[in-house]
């Protein structure tokens, strides 16, 4: 029981998780999303743990007369430690529930349903003091005008079709966000200084005036994104662009000489378009190495303003990239180095306990370099801290095959087996992992409890 509802905690996080990696599964003609309904999970996972909350009390109160002061007693220093972890893990599911709820319900949700409905204009009073955030959601053929009335943290548009938003408000972070949306636009007559515009088909964003624009950051859009601004005529298609931003991005960056298929990245090509010299630019995002978005051509500028200034580094680096005027070509592959850091954020993560979150750090690792044996070594311990035993089993098996003397590799495989029956299977596995390490008393003990589960299950 207690496992169970140790598992029930995190199913939150770990659904998120779960529903990414079906994305890397789905058909090729299956609609291209890049988020999820958080607040629909969210509300299910709120409601799931409130439910065993209650019978778990109600389990206490029934056994509440019985030498509670003995049952309770932690019987070692590590149960004890067990437990401080499972209650600062639920503990923080708490937390983020009420954050979630909180966010929740800061925002002024709109257009959930509606289908060719009037015109709607959202005033200050809609708001009221409660509310900081305008969320227009699921409208199909409306029109909503965000008032000059309103001041508001953040504007949100998601899953609308066909729809039009006109945005007068003063927004204080001057950030809209706009996913999952078909044949929309959107009428800007403020400044906002960031728009963010994932998985959209076909969508329009307009400008009022040219200064209003400062930065529009696209990712896995179709059909087109087109730009236009009142007083100029011409207009620029975000999505046709992206072939030119990743030309000019092979041209000033290394190639990967690498064929090895399994350390491929499946990072998403995200591209940023702002005013640079005047004109509206196009460029492929590149992650540093502390996951802060840049450009290869900000990466080369701020190489050569380095070596202007008398870096040795810098200049070497220019040397034996090519040299030039230009800066020579940069290796912008940053993904290692972030891989690594994201390992180790998971390592934090499962030290303190709270292994559903361990568990995204490696996957998000893995998403930089599939072949991380480490990793996935990992991320399989996580897998059975939690139950999930054949997920624990196909990530150790696939550690064991990438790198056959990693010793934990075969020992979890080992563990994953042991924990669904297969004794017999448990047993290779764990023999192999003691002649990798025949000094570890981990791995000894497991191999002897394999062994004498198999030699209890009866043969076929």
């Amino acid at each position: 029981r207690h496992a169970r509802t140790h598992r029930a905690r995190d199913r939150a996080i770990m659904a998120a998780s779960e529903r990414t990696d079906s994305l890397t599964n789905e058909a090729p003609d299956a609609p291209r999303l890049t988020r999820f309904d958080w607040d629909k999970i969210a509300a299910e996972e709120a409601a799931k743990l409130e439910l065993e909350e209650r019978e778990e009390a109600e389990a206490l109160k029934r056994t509440k007369g019985a030498d509670a002061s003995s049952r309770d007693a932690p019987r070692s220093a590590a149960e004890a430690e067990e437990r401080r972890k499972r209650e600062a893990l639920r503990e923080a599911k708490k937390a983020w529930l009420q954050r979630d709820a909180a966010d929740l319900a800061a925002k002024l949700v709109v257009g959930e349903g509606e289908r060719g409905a009037k015109p709607r204009t959202i005033t200050s009073a809609d708001l009221g003091e409660s509310k900081n955030a305008v969320h227009v959601k699921g409208a199909t053929d409306c029109v909503f005008v965000i008032d000059s009335s309103v001041r508001c943290a953040k504007i949100f548009v998601e899953d609308c079709v066909r729809c039009e938003v006109r945005v007068a408000a003063v927004v204080v972070t001057q950030h809209a966000e706009i996913w999952g949306c078909v044949d929309c636009s959107v009428d800007v007559e403020t400044q906002l200084a960031t728009i963010q515009a994932d998985g959209c088909v076909g969508l329009r964003v307009r400008y009022a005036e040219f200064a209003h624009f400062g930065a529009i950051v696209h990712a896995t859009c179709d059909g087109s994104l087109i730009v236009q601004f009142q007083r100029i005529v011409t207009q620029v298609d975000l999505v046709a662009a992206q072939a030119e931003a990743d030309a000019a991005h092979d041209a000033l960056t290394t190639k990967d000489q690498t064929n090895d298929e399994t350390n491929k990245t499946h990072e998403v090509a995200q591209y940023i378009t702002r005013r640079v010299d005047g004109k509206l630019l196009t460029e492929r995002v590149v992650r540093g190495k502390d996951e802060f978005p840049t450009t290869a051509r900000e990466m080369i500028e701020a190489r050569r303003e380095a070596a202007a200034a008398g870096c040795p580094d810098a200049a070497k680096a220019i040397e034996e990239s090519g040299g030039g005027e230009l800066g020579g070509r940069i290796d912008a592959d940053t993904s290692a180095e972030r891989a690594e850091r994201r390992k180790d954020a998971g390592n934090d993560a499962f030290k303190e306990g709270n292994y559903p979150q361990a568990a995204v750090h490696y996957t998000q690792c893995l998403e930089l370099k599939p072949s991380h044996h480490v990793a996935l070594a990992n991320r399989a311990a996580c897998f059975l801290k939690m139950g999930e035993h054949a997920k624990a089993l196909d990530d150790a098996s696939s550690c064991a095959s990438i790198a056959p003397d990693y010793v934990k590799g075969h020992f979890r495989k080992g563990l994953a087996l042991h924990a669904m029956g297969a004794h017999g299977e448990a047993v290779v596995a764990l023999t192999h992992a003691e002649k990798l390490d025949p000094k570890n008393a981990q791995v000894v003990e497991a191999l002897r409890m394999a062994a004498f589960k198999a030699r209890q299950q009866p043969r076929d």
